[in-house]
């Protein structure tokens, strides 16, 4: 419901900001409407992409690597509760079984959706002008 909202404001914050309520002609409109369903779409979809992606472990090893770079600034007994190997530490990570967020994407690519249907519209709107 949350990603939902955040579309849905985002969508409403660029079509007023842009002057789209305020749109002379059709045509103006359905361009302003496909931009402002298109934006959020996009954000919402790369923010859940990228926790879906992030949820397999593709930034595993590089979350590894950093972590071993700052823990030699550590103390000892620090240093020592974190997991030796990197197979250590996938075991680890992965046994606790995070819930990934698809809610993101799905909202994302139902924007995205729906400005493509708008810019079907407008594009059958120019073409009868």
């Amino acid at each position: 419901m949350i990603p939902i909202m955040i579309g849905i404001c985002l969508s409403f914050g660029m079509l007023y900001g842009r002057g789209g309520f305020e749109a002379e002609n059709q045509e103006v409109f359905l361009s302003l409407l496909c931009d402002a369903l298109f934006v959020p779409g996009v954000l919402l979809a790369g923010t859940g992409l990228l926790a879906v992606v992030s949820g397999a472990g593709a930034f595993d090893a590089l979350h590894y690597g950093l972590q071993k770079l700052f823990s030699l600034m550590r103390r000892e007994e620090k240093r020592a509760a974190l997991p030796r190997t990197y197979f250590d530490y996938v075991q680890e990570k992965h046994g606790k079984h995070a819930q990934i967020p698809w809610a993101l994407l799905l909202v994302g690519l139902l924007f995205l959706c729906g400005a493509g249907i708008v810019l079907i519209l407008y594009y059958r709107v120019l073409n009868q002008m």
